[in-house]
């Protein structure tokens, strides 16, 4: 964040907290943050999850409509999904990371991965991941969607082997509940309200290690009870 920018939101918070009557904060997590790192009265907060349209993503289309939009999308299944915006600390780089590796011990060529999401200010991450899938070898197996119309993530989600959020910070994380409501497993990290959200509807992994990452993966790819 520009450091003009950075400070007018860093004073403007503070004196929005300072000020405000009552706190909405999505996770129980943040809450601690906004007392800690803002100076916040915990009485004046209240925890109030965010929401998920189950309709559009629990009412699963048939299976060849699934397929008809992802192949409009240039997607084929199997493959991995990564939901997020592309700032360096949601993981992104651990996503494909865990990929390659996940190919390379399983033999499994025909595995894909999907990463759809771009934000605001992401450009130089954007640029260091697609660089980081060139160098690897992954250009044809890592497909970037950028940023997609809301009516196009049900589809993707019903079509993923697992959405992997490796994310190091989360406030909440929509794609979590998304998922959940659309019956798509969920490889997640154990940081920040992560684990809060998913509860023990998820895989819970350190980021830090690829490894576990990719063993993650290679489970749910491999065990349907699971």
């Amino acid at each position: 964040i520009p450091l003009l920018k950075r400070l007018y939101r860093k004073t403007a918070s503070q004196w929005s907290v300072k000020f405000a009557r009552k706190i909405l904060v999505p996770s129980a997590s943040l809450a601690r943050d906004v007392v800690r790192f803002m100076g916040a009265s915990p009485e004046k907060i209240t925890v109030v999850p965010h929401g998920v349209d189950t309709h559009r993503f629990a009412e699963r289309a048939p299976e060849p409509e699934i397929d008809a939009r992802l192949a409009a999308l240039g997607v084929r299944r199997p493959y991995f999904l990564f939901v997020s915006a592309l700032w360096r600390y949601k993981g992104a780089d651990r996503f494909v990371a865990a990929l390659k590796l996940l190919r390379e011990r399983t033999g499994r060529a025909d595995i894909l991965g999907v990463i759809a999401g771009q934000g605001l200010g992401a450009e130089e991450s954007s640029r260091r991941l697609r660089q980081q899938v060139e160098e690897s070898g992954m250009r044809d197996v890592v497909h970037f969607l950028g940023q997609r119309p809301y009516e196009d993530m049900s589809y993707l989600y019903w079509g993923a082997e697992a959405l992997v959020f490796p994310s190091y910070y989360e406030s909440f994380g929509n794609p979590l509940v998304e998922a959940m409501a659309a019956g798509t497993p969920i490889i997640a990290s154990n940081r920040h309200a992560i684990p809060e959200i998913v509860g023990a509807a998820a895989v819970i992994v350190d980021p830090d290690y690829v490894a576990s990452l990719a063993q993650a993966m290679e489970r749910v790819n491999g065990d349907p009870v699971l």
